[in-house]
């Protein structure tokens, strides 16, 4: 029986938008196996829209974690969002049965599904703590060098 599972790809700028629709089970990984190999290297963040996603298994969430994997040892950032209840409670079911299992203390383990559930604002968070200020020590303080760059329409 053949899968109706897909996948919407579509470029803006830097950003990939992804939309897969259908269950998301062991028929999507051929589909995300593609989504991956053809990423080009200047894509800068892959957002995934899970919407049209009503029903996930594990096998469907490891090829999610997958590429959030291979997205994150690239650098490029990795944001799924719009999760449906089912998908949203596997996520959370893995999460609870492996902090069961794990012996490592709460405030030392990162929850499986992390970099499924990671957030924008989480995202601007852990820039801060990874030294984003370093950035702006590095500019001309501000009244130095004029006042900035004006950008403005011109006709022709």
């Amino acid at each position: 029986m053949a899968s109706d599972f897909h996948v919407v790809v579509r470029r803006y700028g830097p950003t990939l938008h992804l939309a897969p629709a259908g269950e998301l089970d062991m028929e999507a990984e051929p589909v995300f196996g593609r989504v991956r190999h053809g990423l080009d290297c200047d894509v800068a963040v892959v957002v995934c829209d899970m919407l049209r996603v009503p029903f996930m298994d594990v096998t469907g969430m490891n090829c999610l974690l997958a590429l959030a994997h291979d997205l994150e040892v690239r650098g490029t950032g990795f944001f799924a969002y719009n999760w449906r209840r089912q998908p949203r409670r596997l996520l959370d079911l893995v999460d609870r049965v492996d902090a069961a299992r794990s012996p490592r203390p709460a405030d030392e383990r990162t929850a499986t599904t992390a970099a499924l559930r990671r957030t924008l604002s989480a995202r601007a968070e852990e820039g801060r703590h990874r030294g984003a200020d370093q950035g702006r020590a590095e500019r001309a303080p501000i009244g130095m060098g004029g006042r900035g760059r004006r950008w403005s329409r011109t006709r022709g």
